[in-house]
């Protein structure tokens, strides 16, 4: 009889172990699932910038200067969007 309760204390103490494994790997995938979300888009306009084709004013530096204000807005767009969902 003690033998068995002694198995249900460790099978308890599994549980709760797994249990926090569990929770830590759910906090590291947020976070992550967090830096995926802000650097797509990011990817995208460069990739959109990054053709080999010709663009009307691409060439100066106020392209430059509205494609880099364009990647800063969409982080921070995202960012506020996500604290006004209270998802950060």
């Amino acid at each position: 009889d003690l033998l068995d309760n002694y198995k249900e204390v460790v099978e308890a103490l599994e549980d709760t172990n797994e249990s926090l494994i569990s929770h830590q790997q759910n906090d590291i995938l947020y976070v992550l699932t967090i830096f995926i979300v802000v650097l797509t888009p990011l990817t995208f306009i460069t990739g959109f910038f990054g053709m080999n084709v010709h663009f009307p004013g691409i060439d100066t530096l106020d392209a430059f200067y509205a494609s880099v204000a364009l990647m800063t807005l969409s982080i921070v767009g995202m960012l506020a969007f996500f604290r006004w969902k209270k998802w950060l």
